[in-house]
C-alpha cells in the first residue's frame, strides 16, 4: 500500500471515530443519514478492531463516492461532494478459525506443476525435434506423453482442489468475484486449445514416433503436427500466464466489498453508519452518524 493512500485511510478512519466519539448512538435499523445512492459508491478500505474492550470494537468498511475517487487515487486534494462511508459488522467467534492457506499451496504447487511443464516441455521437445534423429525425436515424443500424464494432468487437478477449497475456506464466490470468475474464463480457455488442437496433434506425433524408431524415416505428417504443436502450444501458454497474473494483481472495473471475508453469516451489523463529506477542497465539513 502506498504512502499516500495509507494516510487517505487514517484520515478517513479519524473522521469516523470522530463521528463516533461526538454523536449519540441511534436506535437499531436507522439508517436515515445514508446516502441513497450507496450501492454506487466504490469500497477503498477495510480495518478490523479486534480488541473487544475498544467502543469501536468490529470490522470497519469503508466506501468513497465517484465525486471523490479521483482524487483519492491522486492522494488529493478532494473536491466538493467528497463523501466518505462507514459501515460496521460486529465480530463474533463461534468455531475455529478458518484458514485458506493450506488451499491456496495445493493451488500454487498446481500451478508450478502444469505451467512448468508446458514450457519447459515445449523447449525441449524443440531441442529434440531440430536434431532430425529418429531416436531422439521418439525419446522425446514419449516423454512428451508421460510428462503430460505425471505433470500437466496431476496440476490441473491441484489447481482445482485448491483453487475452490481455498476459494470455499475464505467465503469467496468462484463465480460472483471479478478475477476469479476471468482467471477461470482464461484457464478454461487454455484447456480448450489443448482439448480440441494440441493432444489430437499430440497423439497422432507418438503413434508416429513409435513407427519411426524402428524404421528411421520420419514421415512428413509428423513435422506438420510438429509445427502446429508448437504454435498452438504456445497460445494455449498465454492464457495461462494472464490468468497467473489476474489471481495475484486481482483487479476489478469497479472495487467491491469483500464477499463473506470473515464469514457473513456469523455477523451482525452493528445499528452505526457513519458519512464524511467536504465543503471545501480537502477540508471535511463534519460527520453524521445513522
Amino acid at each position: 500500500m502506498t504512502r499516500s493512500k495509507t494516510t487517505q485511510y487514517l484520515i478517513a478512519l479519524t473522521a469516523l471515530l470522530a463521528a463516533a466519539t461526538t454523536t449519540a448512538e441511534t436506535q437499531q435499523g436507522d439508517t436515515s443519514a445514508m446516502p441513497a445512492d450507496l450501492d454506487g459508491y466504490r469500497f477503498i478500505n477495510a480495518v478490523a478492531i479486534d480488541d473487544p474492550d475498544d467502543p469501536l470494537h468490529g470490522f470497519h468498511h469503508f466506501y468513497l463516492n465517484e465525486t471523490g475517487i479521483q482524487a483519492f487515487r491522486q492522494g488529493g486534494p478532494y473536491p466538493v461532494g467528497t463523501e466518505f462511508v462507514g459501515l460496521v459488522y460486529e465480530i463474533t467467534r463461534d468455531g475455529p478459525i478458518r484458514n485458506e492457506g493450506e488451499g491456496k499451496a495445493v493451488h500454487l504447487f498446481g500451478v508450478v506443476l502444469l505451467v512448468g511443464n508446458v514450457i519447459v516441455t515445449l523447449v525441449w521437445k524443440l531441442g529434440a525435434d531440430r536434431t532430425g534423429e529418429p531416436s531422439v525425436i521418439a525419446f522425446g515424443q514419449r516423454l512428451v506423453t508421460l510428462t503430460d500424464w505425471w505433470f500437466t494432468l496431476g496440476g490441473v487437478v491441484l489447481i482445482l482442489i485448491g483453487g475452490y477449497g481455498a476459494a470455499w475456506v475464505a467465503g469467496l464466490d468462484p463465480f460472483g468475484v471479478h478475477w476469479l470468475l476471468w482467471g477461470q474464463v482464461l484457464f478454461v480457455i487454455s484447456g480448450l486449445l489443448w482439448a480440441l488442437i494440441l493432444i489430437p496433434a499430440q497423439i497422432r506425433q507418438a503413434r508416429q514416433a513409435t513407427r519411426f524408431a524402428t524404421t528411421g524415416l520420419i514421415p512428413a505428417d509428423y513435422w506438420r503436427d510438429a509445427r502446429r504443436w508448437t504454435w498452438w502450444g504456445i497460445l494455449a501458454i498465454v492464457p495461462l500466464l494472464g490468468a497467473i497474473w489476474i489471481m495475484i494483481a486481482k483487479p476489478a472495473a469497479v472495487p467491491a466489498e469483500p464477499t463473506d471475508r470473515l464469514n457473513r453469516g456469523k455477523q451482525e451489523q452493528i445499528p452505526r453508519a457513519w458519512t464524511v463529506s467536504t465543503e471545501v477542497d480537502g477540508k471535511h465539513r463534519g460527520a453524521t452518524e445513522a
